[in-house]
């Protein structure tokens, strides 16, 4: 059994049952600071689990509480924040992985990066990274020892939904912000209400500064606790994700599980690695209205064979297969 510190920014509605699932195997202790991206959470989703809450200025101690702990491998989520800076760069005597969903791209910013991040993640030994885009960033940066799968899909929590058998409507799941491509999302619904004569009703889940205008058929229900979301999930036939820019796609992987049919982006960084059931250009309002209206028609027995595509999918990105690939990283890194 191994110790093992994880800093991570912000509550999450995700991560939890994989650092459960690795707490099955090691001794797990987090390690939370705030985040720009938390959420309304309130920590009860952590219940049971061995963790902390960093308020800022609080970085040197968290990072005494660590070395106190004396980890054989800490993983810590991102570069940037207080906390994650302190705990990458403290003498730990231990393997450090950094996660991040970063993914390549070929900007004048990435190319720097190499560069200006070197002082933080020099202190690395490996990358743990959701799939192939940010893998390849990762080798970019410099990691030779590059794991991929480091997001879950939520498949413990989703798999056990039970459906109405003629279910519809669509759903949004996510930030109400610029980058999330809301504002195609809306359009292209508006054609799909005018080119159908029994639309289907569009919810949107999340919070944000993006203000989503009155239209019929759309509601917005806000911010959802992830203990409610398996039923928010199980009164809809489809989860449309319409991202300008999506390192990877939590919400569709959790539809996806859930046995949803899936709508997504090319600008969303899991469909390189588990295809949606419709990919759409990013930006093309009108091949998004294509593609609600193509899952609008599919028969019943359409939409479950999707369905069932999807879920088995989301079972390799399961919170079991999340501690699997983690114990892989510290193999290979020698923790």
């Amino acid at each position: 059994m191994k110790r093992i510190a994880i800093v991570w920014p912000g509550f999450t509605g995700y991560m939890d049952a994989c650092w459960r699932e690795l707490g099955k195997r090691h001794q797990v202790r987090i390690w939370i600071e705030p985040s720009r991206y938390e959420q309304n959470f309130d920590g009860s989703e952590l219940a049971g689990l061995d963790w902390r809450r960093v308020e800022r200025g609080g970085e040197s101690g968290a990072v005494d509480e660590i070395r106190a702990f004396a980890p054989d491998a800490m993983l810590v989520c991102g570069w940037s924040t207080p906390l994650a800076i302190a705990a990458g760069a403290a003498k730990m005597n231990c393997r450090n992985v950094i996660a991040f969903d970063m993914p390549w791209e070929r900007t004048l910013r990435k190319f720097v990066a190499k560069w200006a991040l070197w002082p933080k993640l020099r202190h690395f030994d490996a990358a743990f990274v959701p799939g192939s885009r940010s893998a390849k960033y990762a080798r970019w940066l410099g990691f030779k020892t590059v794991v991929e799968g480091s997001n879950p899909s939520g498949w413990e929590r989703f798999s056990h939904v039970e459906r109405a058998e003629r279910v519809e409507g669509f759903l949004y799941v996510g930030r109400l912000v610029e980058e999330k491509g809301l504002d195609v999302l809306l359009s292209a619904y508006e054609k799909y209400r005018r080119a159908t004569s029994s639309p289907w009703t569009l919810d949107i889940v999340g919070t944000g500064n993006k203000i989503i205008s009155a239209l019929d058929g759309v509601n917005a229900l806000g911010f959802v606790m992830p203990s409610e979301m398996p039923h928010v999930m199980s009164r809809h036939a489809a989860l449309v994700l319409p991202s300008k820019w999506e390192p990877w796609g939590i919400s569709a992987m959790e539809a996806m599980s859930a046995g949803l049919v899936t709508i997504a982006s090319d600008a969303c960084g899991f469909t390189d690695d588990a295809e949606p059931t419709i990919k759409f250009r990013s930006g093309d309002v009108d091949a998004l209205c294509n593609a609600m209206m193509q899952v609008h028609s599919m028969t019943m027995e359409e939409r479950a064979a999707a369905g069932d595509n999807g879920r088995r999918q989301a079972e390799k990105y399961s919170a079991a297969k999340w501690a699997e690939r983690f114990e892989s990283v510290m193999e290979m890194v020698g923790a």
